[in-house]
């Protein structure tokens, strides 16, 4: 099975069991503190991933880390995926368990890439702009990229909006060259 069903599985499972128990709120706080938390410490992810490392190391592991951290819900699924060697794919799960929760909240997560730093007033016309493009409410992230010429690129799920200077410049030499062709054999 592919690493992403696996992920969307083991996500849709922890989903439906905080929303069954009351505790969506406090999961999806313990998600985000895990997630954070594997992805900055390398010798964690390595250590989760090892096929070396036996279970109950690995279990005693997380629950020195995340224990007294995070609630009853979490510290069962981390368990979980520990018995069903799962523990290499949390941060994938993780990001899917957030990607769901997003999708029910009907909320999307954008990424905005921009050579320079956009004003507070771009940023908030961005955002109502792509908000009423995809009839959700939008939570941006922005990063800067000194490649990029003039404008911005947003990143939304599969899809990239490229408003830079340099894909305009591009679309509009690609209109001059059709012009041109297309005037030669009339």
């Amino acid at each position: 099975m592919s690493s992403y069903r696996v992920a969307h599985r083991y996500a849709i499972a922890l989903l439906q069991s905080a929303e069954e128990e009351h505790h969506l709120e406090e999961t999806t706080h313990d998600a985000e503190m895990i997630g954070k938390t594997v992805r900055e410490n390398r010798e964690l992810r390595v250590a989760l991933a090892s096929p070396v490392i036996d279970k109950e190391t690995k279990k005693r592991v997380l629950g020195e880390i995340f224990g007294k951290r995070i609630g009853p819900i979490m510290l069962r699924f981390l368990n979980l995926l520990t018995e069903k060697n799962r523990e290499g794919d949390l941060l994938a799960i993780i990001e899917q368990f957030t990607r769901l929760l997003d999708e029910k909240r009907g909320i999307v997560r954008v990424e905005v890439t921009s050579a320079v730093q956009l004003t507070e007033t771009e940023s908030n016309r961005l955002k109502e702009q792509l908000e009423r493009y995809t009839g959700k409410k939008v939570v941006p992230s922005f990063r800067l990229d000194p490649t990029v010429l003039g404008g911005f690129v947003v990143r939304l799920d599969d899809r990239i909006m490229d408003a830079t200077l340099a894909h305009q410049l591009d679309l509009l030499r690609e209109r001059f060259l059709e012009g041109t062709y297309a005037g030669k054999h009339s």
